[in-house]
Parts: structure tokens; C-alpha cells; sequence
């Protein structure tokens, strides 16, 4: 392990961080980093000695006190742009609170608050005590997330804004890969017509699950048809949509909800019609939830693990907060294969 320096005590100038610590334990960063977020496979005497060296030096500490010794607050905010994120029912929006919940579990990990800051529309929101913010679903060329960078605030988005790919941190997921898989599983069960219904909202999430259902039926020369619904509008306005589908005649094979509430709406649509789910119509979403879970039949769905890109996210932020170098990643979201798609034999 190494020569251990001398204890230093607390530290008068900045704000600790992880460097600091395990300066003053004598180990190295990653060590720290796996200790004080309970991973890893070190000794107890090793990790005794890491949260002691981290109470010597105020790592962590009262955060009025610490804002008061350097201007930090120990806050940090998390913004939701969509429109619907929130508000409404908790089971059509599981996938934000999966990743508020996320959010703030890895904050408190690390010693943080989080601060959910209610109205991302207005400007004046920005001026919210705390010491940088993760923005969730920012739009294309989104202003709030560039009125942030402007102010010189730390910022780290769960996706990126579309139309400026490398302006901040993000942490988004491979939405091309995830379209291909669900409707790859909707191709073996025996779709050959499919319809997207599609949310209105221009941000990453929107535009790389359009773009991959453009690209898989152009690859299999396919029709692709894709359907706006906007995000408040809810099962409601995808039961009209698909509705309105079926009266014209028209009878997909398929039809891909954006979200568990479209797909939803898509299923009493189909059985208005006097059609069956999955025989007639096959039904699925590309955001799961507990109403996708307990429908009957229960409805196949992408989880979009809202809870590993909040964590994700704060992770980024805390350590671009302490100096440290991270790059944009993705994650790959885990199809939930479920009734409603499944046919048991292709035609």
C-alpha cells in the first residue's frame, strides 16, 4: 500500500475531495471511490482507515458549514424538461421516477443532497442554490440546458441535447439497438405491418427510437408508419389515434407505444374493435411500467433502467465537481418479453 503520509487534518482551502482523501489515507482514488459508495473488496481495516482519514479532512461534512467555509452548498439539482415527466399518474411516468429515485440515492451515497427544481420553463429556476444539475430529457437545442452551460453551472444530461451531441456530459441509452431487439421479437412472432405511435416531445429519446423503426423497416423493406401523440395526452389520445387506424381499415400487425400509456390505449382500442391481443394485434411499448406489467395480457415492454441512469448521472456530476475526467456513455435497455406480444408460432 505504501508509505502513509502524516495526518493533515481538515481541509482550509476548497472543498475535500476523493484526491484528498486518499492522499491522506494513503491509498489510491479508486479505493476511496469503491469504499465510500460500498463496493469493492477491501479489508475493514482499510475501509476503517479511508472514512477515517475522510472524517479528518471534513470530507463529506455539514454542508451550511462547508457552504459557508467555500461556497459550495452540497446541493446538486435535477431538472426534467419533458412535460409530462412528473406530473399525473406515478404509474405513466415510472421511468422519471425511476430515475429521480436513482438520482437521489447516488447523491446521499456520496454526500450530497438533490433538489428536484420544479419548473424547468422559467429562467429564473436556475438560480437555485446548488453546486451543478443533471437535466433530464433536454429538447433540441434546448435552452435551459444551454442557459446552464452559459452560467459556467456543471451539468450532466440523462440524454444529450440531439442537436448538440458534445456540448455537455451525458448519459443516454443505445435506442437503436433497443428498437432493433423489440422489433426484431415482433418480426419472429410474425409481424410483417407495424405502426410506432410516437410522443411529440423533440428530444434524443424521441428521435433515436423514431430513427431506429425508420432504419429496421427500411432495412427489411418495410412500410414504416409512424403516429404523433402527444406526451398528455396519454392512453386516451392513443386509443383515438389507433381507433381511428382501425376504422380506416387498416389492422397492423403491431403497434409500438412510445410509452406504457400508449400502449395501453392501443390495447382498448384493438379490443373496442372487437379484436384480440396478441392473435389480431400484437401490442408493446418502449418504456415499461407497472401499467404495462399489470395489464391483461400484460404488455412486453423495453425497461429503460431510469434508476442506473440517475445513478449514472450524479456519478458524472460529483466527479466532474471534484476535477475528475468522464466521458458520455450509454446504456442498453432489456426487453421484457410479456403476453401481449406473444403469439406462440409464426404465421
Amino acid at each position: 500500500m505504501g508509505e502513509k503520509a502524516a495526518p493533515t487534518g481538515p481541509v482550509s482551502a476548497g472543498r475535500a475531495t476523493i484526491s484528498d482523501v486518499a492522499l491522506e489515507a494513503g491509498v489510491s482514488k479508486a479505493t476511496v471511490s469503491q469504499i465510500l459508495n460500498g463496493k469493492g473488496r477491501a479489508s475493514e481495516a482499510t475501509r476503517a482507515q479511508v472514512i477515517a482519514a475522510a472524517e479528518r479532512i471534513g470530507y463529506g461534512a455539514n454542508p451550511i458549514a462547508r457552504s459557508l467555509r467555500t461556497g459550495r452548498t452540497g446541493v446538486l439539482g435535477i431538472v426534467f424538461r419533458p412535460t409530462d415527466a412528473i406530473s399525473g399518474s406515478l404509474h405513466g411516468t415510472e421511468f422519471h421516477i425511476r430515475i429521480a429515485g436513482g438520482a437521489a440515492a447516488s447523491a446521499l451515497s456520496l454526500g450530497y443532497g438533490l433538489l428536484h427544481v420544479p419548473d424547468s420553463m422559467r429562467m429564473n429556476d436556475i438560480g437555485y442554490p446548488m453546486d451543478g444539475c443533471v437535466v433530464v430529457a433536454p429538447y433540441g437545442s434546448d435552452t435551459f440546458l444551454a442557459e446552464l452551460r452559459r452560467r459556467g453551472m456543471p451539468v450532466v444530461s440523462v440524454d444529450p441535447d440531439p442537436d448538440h451531441l458534445e456540448a455537455n456530459l451525458w448519459v443516454g441509452r443505445d435506442e437503436l439497438s433497443a428498437t432493433k431487439k423489440m422489433l426484431d421479437h415482433v418480426a419472429a412472432q410474425g409481424a410483417r405491418s407495424t405502426v410506432l405511435l410516437a410522443i411529440t416531445d423533440d428530444n434524443a429519446w424521441r428521435r433515436g427510437f423514431e430513427s431506429g423503426y425508420r432504419a429496421w423497416c427500411e432495412a427489411r423493406k418495410l412500410s414504416a408508419q409512424v403516429v404523433e401523440v402527444p406526451g398528455m395526452a396519454g392512453s386516451e389520445g392513443a386509443r383515438q389515434a389507433v381507433a381511428r387506424l382501425l376504422d380506416e381499415g387498416e389492422r397492423p400487425d403491431a403497434i409500438i407505444g412510445a410509452t406504457s400509456r400508449f400502449a395501453v390505449g392501443a390495447a382498448a382500442a384493438v379490443s373496442q374493435a372487437g379484436l384480440e391481443m396478441p392473435r389480431d394485434v400484437m401490442v408493446a411499448a418502449l418504456s415499461d411500467s407497472e401499467l404495462a406489467r399489470s395489464h391483461t395480457p400484460a404488455i412486453t415492454a423495453l425497461d429503460l433502467h431510469g434508476d442506473a441512469l440517475g445513478k449514472e448521472a450524479v456519478h458524472k456530476l460529483v466527479r466532474m465537481l471534484e476535477g475528475e475526467v468522464s466521458v458520455s456513455s450509454q446504456i442498453m435497455p432489456s426487453l421484457r418479453i410479456r403476453g401481449s406480444s406473444l403469439r406462440g408460432a409464426k404465421r
